[in-house]
């Protein structure tokens, strides 16, 4: 069976007494050894007392059968009760009578040398270390001893045996309080490592969680929640690298709200700012997972399209973007209607870095409002030399 780690107990009861804790760590230590102990001793009583040593078959099952009873006793106890101080005396009464039952049953068989027997279930309620339940166990066994001594007369075992044998009793005893008080001081080390290193796992996770909202709060806009410039930046970057050894096209495509300065000046700073949050949750699920909407600043957005194999596509795209614009939208119970124009350009033709491609891209987008907004244009050199910024 598995003794349970101290630190489990911990765990589990951190928000009871010290006493409670060190208590139930303790009857679950009693259970395991005085369960096995008992149950192994049934068995080994069978096979010895009866194949062995020829005895009396009835007696050898009474007998096993009494040691395989305590030891369920024990499992029952243990799953049944769940107050560990009512617990903890219980386990007191049945080591007790096990005591009892060892020395009445087996000292005609053994003699005086019982004692052997017994001091094995005495070590097991070592951890027994309540002062009611020392005064228990040793009325137990002084209660035992005269008992053994009576019936021990005709062995003339002399008095230097029982003083031996008191004495020896005495030191157990002694020695059992002083393996109590280092567990106990050992479960307070533990304890307070337990508690310091749960400290330092708090302040780690605080630390990384920081890091993200830092992060987060340094790569998005505060008001969309969209990637902002620097990560645009960094992600188009690392997307024309990617695209260079794969031989694939990407699009950038400058977006800019149409006449969206009327908007704020006639229906408000916060009206405008709530279509701005509204324009990115739109955008968003038009576009694929792995394209990239971030606002760089104001109404406009760049959105990054990846892995394209021909310009139809790009054009599917840009006519769908346009398209999303054209039902309005709905809040504070009233519907705002709002167009886009759009400026595409694409790697590696009209640009093989960052900045070339969103500067290009800006330029297309303004030749498309120079045409009558609402609609997008790619770029071109010619559209290059024609826009009047």
């Amino acid at each position: 069976m598995k003794i349970n780690n101290i630190l489990d107990i911990i765990r589990d009861l951190n928000d009871q007494s010290e006493k409670m804790i060190i208590l139930k760590y303790e009857n679950i230590m009693v259970y395991i050894f005085s369960f096995s102990t008992l149950f192994l001793g049934s068995i080994a009583n069978f096979l010895g007392m009866y194949f062995i040593f020829k005895q009396d078959i009835k007696v050898t099952l009474i007998n096993s059968l009494f040691l395989l009873g305590f030891s369920l006793l024990f499992k029952i106890f243990s799953t049944i009760v769940s107050n560990e101080n009512f617990k903890s005396y219980i386990f007191t009464f049945l080591l007790c009578c096990v005591l009892v039952f060892t020395v009445v049953r087996f000292y005609y068989f053994i003699g005086p040398t019982v004692w052997t027997i017994s001091l094995i279930l005495v070590m097991i309620s070592m951890v027994r270390i309540k002062k009611s339940m020392l005064t228990i166990m040793s009325l137990t066994i002084f209660l035992l001893g005269s008992y053994v001594w009576y019936l021990s007369y005709p062995f003339s075992m002399g008095a230097i045996y029982y003083v031996a044998q008191n004495v020896s009793f005495a030191i157990l005893f002694i020695i059992t309080a002083a393996i109590h008080k280092i567990n106990t001081n050992r479960y307070y080390c533990i304890k307070k490592q337990f508690q310091k290193n749960k400290e330092m796992t708090f302040l780690y996770k605080e630390t990384k969680s920081s890091e993200k909202r830092i992060k987060h709060i340094a790569y998005h806009d505060h008001l969309t929640g969209l990637p902002n410039r620097l990560y645009l930046s960094e992600q188009l970057n690392h997307s024309i690298f990617l695209s260079s050894r794969m031989k694939k096209m990407l699009a950038i495509m400058f977006l800019d709200l149409d006449n969206f300065k009327i908007i704020n000046t006639t229906m408000g700073h916060d009206i405008g700012d709530q279509l701005l949050v509204e324009v990115s949750k739109r955008l968003v699920t038009t576009l694929r997972k792995c394209d990239t909407v971030a606002r760089i600043g104001g109404d406009e957005f760049v959105i990054l399209i990846n892995y394209i194999y021909d310009i139809d596509y790009i054009n599917v795209i840009s006519e769908k973007v346009i398209k999303c614009f054209n039902e309005p939208f709905k809040f504070n119970n009233r519907e705002y209607f709002v167009t886009t124009s759009l400026g595409v350009a694409i790697y590696p033709t009209d640009g093989e870095t960052a900045e070339v491609l969103i500067k290009n891209a800006d330029i297309a987008m303004y030749q498309a409002k120079e045409k009558g907004k609402n609609k997008y244009e790619f770029y071109s050199p010619v559209v290059k030399d024609s826009v009047k910024y």
